[in-house]
């Protein structure tokens, strides 16, 4: 399932500020996802949702059993904090939420991370410490940004040639310009370019295309899901050449569009995750029940060797009386072992002696 791009956190900002004004009340944890109610008065409690690559604001209430140890921390400072601010960092997947006496950092990209700082943006404690190779995440020390993204809806037409590099056009789109692979595709086909042509071998007329494609972007909205085989398979902010075709189902704000998106197949993956452990106990079990079945196998096949051993030594039990009896009235008389073996070859298949063991063909 795709994460959250830069572009659907822009769109989703617009309708994140809506809870700017509002009060935590409480946040909830379960590993790396957290729920946090807002009140905002006279409109009621939301709740925002956090797992990495994924924000929004949903309807649908999930039960974490504990709070989180995290999340009691950020309970101890954010409890009853009014929310001052929300904002995106430049054109990175990065929103920061500034409340009267703390800053709450929501990087949404990579492995994702919540840090909460001081106004300063000193680090009072991350949900993760983490670190690369230009930047640390640990409390104690000053929150620094990742390296700065470009974001293009601010640069002039120039700056974007300048930008381009022997990169597929697609990719140049996808990973310099953060818009991800499926905004990506969708530029390439409304400016007409061939996807997988060097951005730097466009024609002028190419270039100026892609440029006044992605500038549109902003000013467009409409968001949706889009539905196949009765399935959501996504949630965008507006209509989209490459789901041409496809089923779309309208929604009022792109919040909700995401949170039934994300929601249901969070849904579908617990169910899928249920199926599997039962089909993983499933197949213990049968294993435990062949090995039982080869066991009772075995120990049957050797309860018959063992009943018709005994039923031929009960058959012959006057023989072999006979045979011990003939052998013990030979050595009362003396006769070596050698002797008794050559007199009894007829009767008996081996002697031995020293273990005290003779055997019979019964």
């Amino acid at each position: 399932m795709r994460e959250m791009s830069s572009l659907d956190l822009m769109f989703f900002l617009n309708e994140l500020k809506f809870l700017e004004g509002g009060r935590i009340q409480k946040v909830f944890q379960k590993g790396k996802k957290l729920r946090f109610e807002i009140f905002l008065p006279g409109k009621g409690v939301f709740e925002l949702f956090f797992e990495p690559g994924r924000l929004f604001i949903t309807q649908y209430k999930r039960h974490f059993e504990e709070p989180g140890n995290f999340a009691m921390f950020l309970r101890k400072y954010l409890t009853n904090q009014i929310i001052k601010e929300v904002k995106q960092k430049d054109f990175d997947r990065i929103i920061e939420i500034d409340t009267e006496n703390y800053i709450l950092i929501l990087e949404v990209f990579s492995k994702g991370n919540i840090i909460l700082c001081y106004k300063d943006y000193k680090i009072l404690m991350p949900l993760e410490n983490q670190e690369w190779k230009h930047r640390t995440i640990k409390p104690g020390i000053k929150y620094e940004y990742p390296p700065a993204v470009v974001n293009p809806f601010k640069i002039s037409l120039d700056d974007f040639k300048r930008l381009l590099n022997d990169k597929e056009i697609v990719k140049f789109i996808a990973t310099d310009l953060s818009f991800s692979g499926l905004y990506a595709e969708e530029i390439c086909i409304r400016a007409g370019v061939f996807k997988e042509r060097p951005a730097n071998l466009l024609s002028s007329e190419e270039i100026e295309n892609v440029y006044e494609v992605i500038q549109k972007f902003k000013d467009e909205f409409g968001p949706q899901m889009i539905v196949e085989n009765e399935k959501v398979i996504d949630a965008v902010p507006f209509d989209m050449k490459v789901y041409e075709g496809k089923e779309k189902v309208r929604t009022t704000t792109f919040t909700h569009a995401l949170d039934d998106f994300f929601t249901k197949n969070e849904e579908e993956r617990q169910e899928e995750a249920a199926e599997n452990k039962t089909e993983k106990v499933l197949k213990r079990l049968e294993n435990i029940a062949e090995e039982q079945r080869k066991n009772i196998e075995k120990m049957e096949t050797e309860e018959k060797i063992s009943r018709e051993q005994a039923e031929a030594v009960f058959a012959n039990l006057d023989k072999i009386n006979s045979i011990i009896s003939e052998m013990e009235t030979l050595k009362k008389q003396g006769l070596k072992w050698s002797e008794i073996k050559e007199r009894m070859k007829d009767k008996v298949k081996l002697i031995d002696e020293k273990k005290g063991k003779i055997i019979l063909d019964l």
